[in-house]
C-alpha cells in the first residue's frame, strides 16, 4: 500500500513515543530538526515512521525527510524546529583568484572566520560562483588555519590568507551531481544562510542523501497541475508536451520530485503505446506494461538520469521500458509507425538509441566524430540537386572541424545550409543523406544576418538550436537577445567545466585586455538589468556580437555536436572575425564537435586546407560544385581573392573612377588628388590609359 500520510493522527504519534519508549528503540539522529512531544525532542522522521505503523499496522517504505515529514507533525500541532544553522561559504575570495574547494574537499575542512561561527552539526553550503557544488556537515570544533602549517604554501598560492584569526573545522562531505547543483546569488564569502527556500533545499538534500530507490512510483500529471495530496514522495511524474510528429503524440516530460514543492526535470522521454496514435499513460504505475515502449530524446536525458540514481537508474530505464537499453524491447516495437515517425525523429534521439546504454552501464565517454556523409538537396530554381561530400575527424595529420561553403550570391549556399540544418535535425524533411543521416548530437545553427534561411527552433525542439539576432517574425528584437544571453549565461555558471570553457575562450581570444570588463565580476552581478548595463558600458559592438556567440555557443553544445554558421564574418572587422575562428576551433575541439560554414572572407579560408572547402557554382540553372584548384591554407590573400572568389578585376569599380579622372585631369594632377600616394597599380593603369600622352607619373 503507499504510504498514506493523512492516517497519521495526533493519538498515533503519542502511541509511537510510548512504543519507542517501552521498546527502548535507538532512534536514528535528524542533521537538522527536532519534533518536541511531551517536553522531549525526537527525530521527525523516525516519530512519522512509527506513528504510521501504530496508526496502519504498515511500513511507510521509502520515506523523504525534511519539510514532508515536518508538515505531517505540523499540521497535528507539534513543534517542530530547526536545531542547527545553515552558512554559505564561497570559494572564490578574490576576483582573479582560483576556487579552493578541492583543497577543502581534499583536506575534509571548511573555513571561517571569528564573526561566522560555525558549530558542530552545522552545514555549510560550498559554492563556486553562485553555484552550490557540495555541502559539508561540521563534525569539530573551529581551530586556528595555523594548526595545519603544512598548508601554509597552498593557501599562499590559492590567494587565502594564512594567519591565526582564520579558523578550520573537519566536515563529512556530499558533493552534489550535475543534477543537485543550483544557483544561490548571495556575494560575500561566508554568511549564514537566511532564505527559507534554501534552507529547506539543503536540508532535503543532506539528509535524504544515503536514500536508495528500489521501487518508485511514476504518476501522470498536467503541465498546471500540483502534485496530488496522495502522492508518495520521492517519486516520478511523466507531463505531457503537445508535440505532433505526424500525428503521433508520445512526447512527455520526465519529472523528480523529492517532496510536493521540490522537483527537478530530467528532460524530455518519447512513450509509445502499440497501434495507438496518442499514448495514453495509466495515471500512476510503478512499471509500464509490454503495450509501451521508451526512448530518451538526448544523451544528456541518461546522464542525468545516472547522476541522480547512481544505484537505481536500470530499475527507471526497465520502469518506463527504454528501448535503446533492453533490445528485446526495441526488437518488438521497430516496425511500429511510432518509432521511426516519433521516437526516433530526431538526430539525437537516434544518436541515443544507439550509445545511451554505453552510458548507462559505464559511463563511458563519446567517442570524438569522425563523420563522412553526403547530402543532396535540390534548391528552388536548380534543375539538379547540390551533392556536397563532407568528411570530418579530429585525428589524423591534418585534423579538421571545419567544412567551407564558398559561393557568389545566388548560388544556393545559404539554402543549402538552412536545409541541411533541417534534415540533420528532423528526418523528414526534404534532402538525402548517404550512406545515412550522420548522428549529431546536437544541430546548432548560428548567423549574424537578417537574411539567413534558418528556421526558428519550435519550443518542442530538443537537437536543434538556432544563435541569430532575429525573433521568431524575422525582425531584430534586442530585448529577446538579451533574454537569451542572461539564460545562457546562468546555465553555463551551473557547470564548472563549460564555465572554465567560456573563461578560456574570452580571456585567450577575444583581445580581453581591450574589453575594459573583468569576467570574474560578471558572476557576482545578481540582475539582468546590471548585467547589460555593464556589457553595454564595457564592449564595443563587435565585442558584443563575439561575446554574445560565444556564451551562447557554450551553454548550448554538447559532445558530438555540429555547427552550420552562415558567414561568420558579418558585421565583423577581419582581425575579429579571425579571433572568432580561432574561438570557434576551441570550442569545438573541447566538446569534440564540427562546423560546416559559408563564407565570403578570404581571411577565413585562409586558415583551411583546401580538402574541407567547396565551391558553389552555377551554369544557368544547373548546380556545379568543386574544389579549389590550390592549397588555400596559407595562400596569399591576393591569390585567395582571384582563383577563389573570382574577384572581377576587368570590372573593378577603380578603375572606373581613375578613367573618369583621366578624361579631366593630366597624370601629375591626379597623383596630386591622392597626396602623391596613389599605388602602383593605379599608376600603370593611367599610364595605360593615357599612353603617355598627358605626361609622366
Amino acid at each position: 500500500m503507499p504510504f498514506q500520510p493523512e492516517l497519521i493522527t495526533r493519538e498515533s504519534v503519542l502511541q509511537a513515543v510510548e512504543y519507542i519508549k517501552n521498546n527502548q528503540i535507538a532512534l536514528r539522529p535528524a542533521t537538522a530538526y527536532r519534533v518536541k512531544i511531551n517536553e522531549k525532542y525526537y527525530p521527525p522522521k523516525e516519530i512519522v515512521r512509527y506513528a504510521y505503523l501504530q496508526a496502519t499496522g504498515e511500513e511507510t517504505g521509502i520515506l523523504y525527510g525534511g519539510e514532508q515529514v515536518n508538515r505531517i507533525l505540523r499540521a497535528l500541532e507539534f513543534e517542530v524546529d530547526r536545531k542547527i544553522k545553515l552558512w554559505k561559504l564561497g570559494c572564490n575570495w578574490k576576483r582573479t583568484a582560483p576556487s579552493f574547494f578541492h583543497m577543502l574537499q581534499r583536506e575534509e575542512i571548511v573555513i571561517t572566520v571569528d564573526k561566522f561561527p560555525y558549530r558542530p552539526g552545522d552545514i555549510v553550503i560550498i559554492t563556486e560562483g553562485f553555484t552550490v557544488v557540495a555541502l559539508g556537515k561540521v563534525r569539530t570544533e573551529l581551530s586556528p588555519i595555523t594548526g595545519l602549517p603544512e598548508l601554509n604554501h597552498e593557501f599562499e598560492s590559492l590567494q587565502v590568507p594564512f594567519k591565526p584569526w582564520l579558523l578550520y573545522a573537519e566536515v563529512e562531505w556530499y558533493d552534489l551531481s550535475e543534477t543537485q547543483m543550483f544557483l544561490y546569488k548571495l556575494q560575500s564569502g561566508i554568511r549564514q544562510v537566511q532564505q527559507n527556500e534554501v534552507i529547506q533545499k539543503v536540508l532535503d538534500l543532506w539528509d535524504n542523501r544515503e536514500i536508495k530507490y528500489s521501487e518508485i512510483n511514476f504518476y501522470v500529471k498536467e503541465y498546471h497541475e500540483k502534485p496530488d495530496p496522495g502522492w508518495h514522495f520521492p517519486c516520478m511524474a511523466l507531463m505531457p508536451r503537445a508535440w505532433d510528429d505526424f500525428g503521433f503524440q508520445t512526447c512527455f516530460e520526465l519529472l523528480f520530485y523529492t517532496t510536493a514543492d521540490n522537483r527537478s526535470g530530467l528532460g524530455e522521454v518519447k512513450i509509445l503505446q502499440r497501434g495507438k496514435m496518442i499514448t495514453r499513460l495509466p495515471r500512476e504505475f510503478t512499471e509500464l506494461g509490454p503495450e509501451y515502449a521508451s526512448l530518451g530524446q538526448t544523451l544528456a536525458y541518461y546522464k542525468d538520469l545516472k547522476n541522480a540514481f547512481p544505484s537505481e537508474y536500470m530499475d527507471i530505464a526497465r520502469a518506463l521500458r527504454d528501448c535503446s537499453y533492453f533490445p528485446d524491447i526495441r526488437a518488438s516495437i521497430e516496425n511500429e509507425k511510432a518509432f521511426s515517425a516519433s521516437l526516433v525523429r530526431s538526430s539525437e534521439a537516434q544518436r541515443a538509441l544507439y550509445e545511451s546504454s554505453d552510458q548507462l552501464q559505464v559511463g563511458l565517454a563519446n567517442p570524438e566524430p569522425r563523420f563522412s556523409f553526403s547530402f543532396e538537396h535540390t534548391v528552388p530554381g536548380a534543375a539538379l540537386p547540390h551533392r556536397i561530400d563532407f568528411s570530418f575527424n579530429h585525428d589524423e595529420a591534418i585534423p579538421n572541424s571545419f567544412f567551407c561553403l564558398i559561393g557568389k550570391n545566388g548560388t544556393g549556399k545559404t539554402q543549402l545550409l538552412a536545409q541541411l540544418a533541417k534534415k540533420l535535425s528532423d528526418s523528414n524533411e526534404a534532402g538525402d543523406f548517404k550512406p545515412e543521416r550522420p548522428l549529431f548530437t546536437k544541430i546548432i545553427a548560428v548567423s549574424f544576418s537578417l537574411f539567413d534561411k534558418f528556421d526558428q527552433p519550435s519550443k518542442e525542439a530538443i537537437s536543434y538550436e538556432l544563435i541569430s539576432f532575429k525573433d521568431p517574425r524575422g525582425q531584430l528584437n534586442e530585448e529577446l537577445m538579451g533574454q537569451l544571453l542572461w539564460r545562457a549565461y546562468n546555465n553555463l555558471l551551473k557547470s564548472r567545466t563549460r564555465k572554465a570553457i567560456w573563461l578560456n575562450c574570452i580571456r585567450n581570444y577575444l583581445d580581453v585586455d581591450f574589453m575594459r570588463i573583468d569576467l570574474n565580476q560578471l558572476e557576482m552581478l545578481g540582475s539582468r538589468s546590471d548585467f547589460d548595463q555593464r556589457l553595454n558600458q564595457a564592449l564595443s559592438s563587435g565585442q558584443r556580437i563575439i561575446f554574445h556567440l560565444v556564451t551562447r555557443l557554450v551553454a548550448a553544445m554538447e559532445k558530438n555536436s555540429i555547427v552550420i554558421f552562415d558567414e561568420p564574418e558579418t558585421h565583423l572587422h577581419p582581425n575579429i572575425a579571425a579571433k572568432l575562428m580561432a574561438a570557434l576551433r576551441y570550442v569545438l575541439r573541447n566538446f569534440s564537435s564540427v562546423c560546416v560554414l559559408a563564407t565570403h572572407s578570404p581571411v577565413i579560408v585562409q586558415d583551411i586546407p583546401s580538402r574541407f572547402i567547396r565551391i558553389i557554382d552555377r551554369k544557368e540553372d544547373i548546380p556545379l560544385v568543386r574544389q579549389p584548384l590550390i592549397e588555400c591554407l596559407g595562400e596569399n590573400l591576393t591569390n585567395i581573392n582571384n582563383d577563389i572568389f573570382h574577384v572581377d578585376e576587368e570590372n573593378a569599380l577603380y578603375k572606373n573612377i581613375l578613367e573618369d579622372l583621366s578624361k579631366r585631369y593630366t597624370l601629375p594632377q591626379i597623383d596630386q588628388l591622392f597626396n602623391n600616394q596613389l599605388s602602383f597599380n593605379a599608376r600603370i593603369y593611367l599610364q595605360n590609359l593615357t599612353d603617355g600622352a598627358n605626361g609622366q607619373l
